[in-house]
């Protein structure tokens, strides 16, 4: 099997941001902000999936909420 090494990211392209599993509201909004500040600044935009804050129990919205995003 030929291994497929994808080119890097750079300055311009998009990164979408997701919840697969718990919610993105259990993440220090200290750290959030962090982390959202940093891809920013180097260049990078970014999309937020519909569900990455909701809650079902503890993960983000339920399994098809989830796939959605």
């Amino acid at each position: 099997m030929k291994t497929v090494k994808p080119s890097r990211i750079k300055k311009g392209d998009t990164i979408g941001i997701v919840a697969p599993a718990n919610s993105a509201r259990f993440v220090d909004k200290k750290v959030w902000d962090i982390g959202i500040r940093k891809l920013e600044s180097k260049g990078f935009n970014l999309v937020f999936g519909n569900n990455i804050n909701k809650l079902y129990g503890h993960t983000a919205g339920t399994v098809n909420d989830r796939i959605e995003d």
